[in-house]
């Protein structure tokens, strides 16, 4: 069984080597490989996984699909240092220019960058320290969130 999983594998990086994401029907798959649609499952949530690099999106059903997307890891690399030196306070001002300055680089989309403004941004007034460490906070959880979206090869 291992060699059959292998297989699977080395076939589904093949695809993914040609163009970053790849999109799958498993039922297909499965009859490609004479095995039951559940091997399939069972490579794609232990050999591409986010730790390893990959994010897996399904859809069940007749039309189901399965889309495997290779995470950029420089992206998710550049947004967690940035995340590291975020204050442990943040003023709304300085959360909305870390998020333009991530849109402006490229790192977030414009969609992205308008939800983080709403969920963070606003006019600066005297804030509680407990309010700022939590913009502090959710901006830093949204950031890493979005950079493990790989939104640019989202292609449907």
């Amino acid at each position: 069984m291992a060699r059959l999983c292998d297989d699977i594998e080395q076939f589904i990086l093949q695809a993914l080597r040609q163009s970053g994401w790849v999109e799958l029907q498993r039922n297909i798959l499965a009859a490609q490989f004479s095995c039951a649609p559940s091997q399939i499952n069972y490579v794609l949530s232990t050999r591409f996984t986010p730790a390893q690099g990959f994010r897996v999106e399904t859809r069940r059903g007749g039309g189901g699909f399965v889309r495997v997307f290779r995470i950029d890891r420089s992206r998710v690399d550049y947004v967690q240092r940035v995340c590291a030196q975020l204050p442990i306070r943040l003023a709304a001002s300085q959360a909305e220019a870390v998020v333009e300055a991530l849109r402006k680089d490229g790192a977030l989309s414009s969609a992205q960058a308008r939800l983080m403004l709403a969920a963070v941004g606003g006019p600066d007034r005297e804030e509680s320290e407990y309010a700022q460490r939590m913009r502090a906070d959710i901006l830093s959880r949204m950031l890493m969130c979005a950079a493990k979206e790989e939104e640019q090869h989202d292609v449907r």
